[in-house]
């Protein structure tokens, strides 16, 4: 590293260092600010979960720089994060968009869960027939039996099942990890209503969208159906998120890519990022 890299680097490192100072200062003022309605309030939330994350980001890369991986994933969140700050600026309706996008990510998540814990209890059961018809044979017997017929399936929820035998567990699964999901699946569906029935009659949402909108169409209206090379198109960073989207992704996959390339090559890159 040369002595113009070295001070490029301290640059960067004094700057960041004073964009942690400015931006704790302006979570402390958000933390006082009234959240008079419901658009003022995911404005405010919103705005906070999103300065908390680049601050976390931003003493991720002062402390680890040297992790490229780190490095390649946490500037391309960064950059996608700006893309949503720009879209803030040029979209009114943005903001409200990436808050009501969460019931979506939500109602995903736990839904796919449940599936496979669901699937999982409906293993354990056929476990547990299999286990039945074998009761003759010793328990080192049917253990082999059951690892050459079952072994093969890869769980998520099967911890503390020789402990409890096929048959309990399922009813473990069912009380203490199936049943608090279904739980979250359906408080995420009434908060989410309630959004909806108190959004419709907001005034910033009705200039935007129109007084006659109703509730069953807020999903439609709040959906963001574009790529990021489509926001980013948006918004004048297109080239410099190809650009991202092509450096990390070389980085951040397995491919043959990144387990080969050489380290020189690798640095270089880590310079232009």
């Amino acid at each position: 590293m040369n002595e113009s890299d070295f001070f490029s680097l301290k640059q960067y490192q004094q700057q960041a260092k004073k964009n942690i100072e400015n931006i704790t200062e302006t979570l402390t003022d958000l933390n006082v600010v009234s959240k008079s309605h419901i658009v003022e309030s995911v404005k405010i939330d919103v705005s906070k979960h999103l300065l908390e994350k680049i601050l976390f980001l931003t003493s991720e890369l002062l402390n680890n720089e040297d992790n490229l991986l780190n490095f390649a994933t946490t500037l391309r969140f960064s950059f996608e994060t700006l893309i949503h700050t720009k879209l803030f600026f040029k979209e009114k309706e943005h903001i409200l968009r990436i808050r009501y996008s969460l019931f979506t990510h939500q109602k995903d998540k736990f839904t796919k869960l449940i599936k496979r814990i669901e699937e999982e209890i409906l293993l354990l059961k056929e476990i547990e027939s299999f286990e039945k018809q074998h009761l003759k044979l010793s328990i080192d017997e049917i253990d082999k039996l059951i690892e050459e017929k079952f072994g093969s399936n890869i769980t998520m929820f099967f911890e503390g099942v020789k402990f409890n035998g096929y048959g309990y567990h399922q009813s473990v699964l069912k009380q203490n990890v199936l049943k608090p999901y279904r739980d979250k699946l359906i408080e995420n569906e009434t908060i989410k209503n309630d959004f909806e029935q108190k959004i419709v009659k907001n005034k910033y949402f009705q200039e935007i969208f129109g007084i006659k909108i109703q509730q069953n169409q807020v999903e439609k209206k709040l959906f963001d159906e574009r790529s990021w090379n489509e926001k980013s198109k948006f918004v004048n960073l297109e080239k410099e998120y190809n650009l991202m989207y092509d450096i990390t992704s070389s980085l951040i996959h397995s491919t043959s890519y990144s387990l080969l390339t050489n380290k020189e090559m690798v640095e270089q890159e880590k310079n232009i990022l």
